[in-house]
C-alpha cells in the first residue's frame, strides 16, 4: 500500500457514498418508491463503501493481510483499550454538543428511523459489524497506505480526518476526527489494529444502547435534540441554551483531562506490547527527509467531501 492507493481507496468510498445518495435521489425524481426498511440501508451504505474498495485491492493485487494488522495483544491491553476508550469519550461528546448547536443530532435522527427493528439486530449490524467494516476501510486500508511515507503521527491525522470527511455531515465529523485520530494512534501504540476495533465496537455499543432505551423519545421527537431535551431542561429551571452551554463547559474540562490521560495510557499500552521505545521515536522529531503524505486523489477527495459537508449544513438552515 501507498500513499497513491489510500488516495484512491478514498475518493472511491467518496464517490460511492455520493453515488449511492444521488442514485435515491433520482429515483425519487423519476416517481419510484424506493423506501426501503432502515436496517437494509445501514447494511447497504456499509456494501456500498466495502465493495468498491475489495474490488480495487483485488485489481491490484495488494493482500489484505498486508492492510489489516491483526497481531495479537496482550490480555492486559484488552481492558486498557476499554479504559482508553472512556478517556477519550467527554472530547466526542464535547463536540458532538457543540456542532449539535449549528447542525443537529446526525445519531439522533437516524436512530429515530430504526424505530420496530429488532435491538439485537441494531445492536449486530451498528454495534459489531459496521466498526469493523469502517476500521478495515479506513484504520487499515487508508491508515496503512498513509503511514508508508513515514510519517507516522501525520498518517493518524489525515486518517482521522478521511474518518471525519467520509461522514459527509458536520456533526458526525466533530467527533469522528477527534476519535479517528485517537484510534490511529493506539494501534501505533500496540502495533495492532485491535485497539481501535475495539475502541470503535465500545464506542457503537454505547450509543446502541442509549438509543434502544431511549427509543420511544427518540422517534416520537423525529431525532430533534431539543425536543428530547425540553422535559429534562424544564424539570431543571433552565432553558435548553443554558443547559446546553453549561453541559458543553463540563465537558470541555473532562475532554482536557481525559484526553491527557489517554495519551499517557498510550505509553503504557505499548510498554505492555515491549513497544516503548519504537512508540517513543513516533514523537521524535527526525531529519530524516520522508515523503509528503498528499497524493493528488485524497486533495480531490477530501475537497469533494468537504463541500458536501457546507452544502448540507447551508440545506439545513
Amino acid at each position: 500500500m501507498t500513499k497513491k492507493d489510500s488516495g484512491i481507496v478514498f475518493l472511491i468510498m467518496i464517490l460511492a457514498e455520493l453515488v449511492l445518495a444521488g442514485g435515491l435521489r433520482l429515483l425519487v425524481k423519476l416517481g419510484l418508491d424506493v423506501q426501503m426498511p432502515a436496517i437494509l440501508s445501514l447494511i447497504l451504505n456499509q456494501l456500498i463503501l466495502l465493495v468498491p474498495v475489495l474490488i480495487y485491492l483485488f485489481v491490484k493485487k495488494i493482500p489484505l493481510k498486508d492492510v489489516f494488522r491483526l497481531r495479537r495483544i496482550k490480555v492486559a491491553n484488552i481492558f486498557l483499550c476499554i479504559v482508553y476508550t472512556l478517556l477519550c469519550a467527554p472530547a466526542m461528546i464535547f463536540a458532538n454538543l457543540v456542532t449539535m448547536l449549528i447542525a443537529g443530532n446526525t445519531a439522533m435522527e437516524l436512530g429515530s428511523m430504526l424505530s420496530g427493528v429488532s435491538p439485537i439486530v441494531i445492536v449486530l449490524i451498528v454495534g459489531i459489524l459496521a466498526p469493523v467494516n469502517e476500521e478495515f476501510m479506513t484504520r487499515g486500508v487508508l491508515n496503512t497506505g498513509l503511514r508508508s511515507t513515514g510519517r507516522v503521527v501525520g498518517a493518524a491525522l489525515l486518517t482521522g480526518l478521511c474518518f471525519g470527511v467520509m461522514h459527509l455531515d458536520l456533526n458526525q465529523f466533530s467527533y469522528a476526527f477527534i476519535i479517528g485520530t485517537m484510534m490511529v494512534l493506539v494501534n501505533e501504540a500496540a502495533d495492532s489494529i485491535w485497539p481501535s476495533i475495539i475502541f470503535h465496537i465500545c464506542i457503537n455499543f454505547g450509543n446502541v444502547v442509549n438509543l434502544i432505551a431511549n427509543m420511544s423519545a427518540v422517534t416520537q421527537a423525529g431525532g430533534d435534540y431539543k425536543q428530547i431535551l425540553a422535559p429534562i431542561a424544564e424539570q431543571s429551571g433552565m432553558t435548553i441554551e443554558a443547559m446546553m452551554a453549561a453541559t458543553i463547559v463540563v465537558y470541555a474540562v473532562l475532554a482536557v483531562g481525559g484526553l491527557t490521560l489517554a495519551i499517557l495510557l498510550l505509553f503504557g499500552i505499548a510498554g505492555i506490547e515491549g513497544r516503548y521505545k519504537e512508540f517513543t521515536a513516533v514523537f521524535k522529531k527526525s531529519n530524516e527527509k520522508k515523503e509528503s503524505l498528499w497524493s493528488p486523489y485524497m486533495i480531490i477527495a477530501l475537497f469533494i467531501g468537504i463541500i458536501v459537508i457546507i452544502a448540507m449544513l447551508a440545506y439545513r438552515f
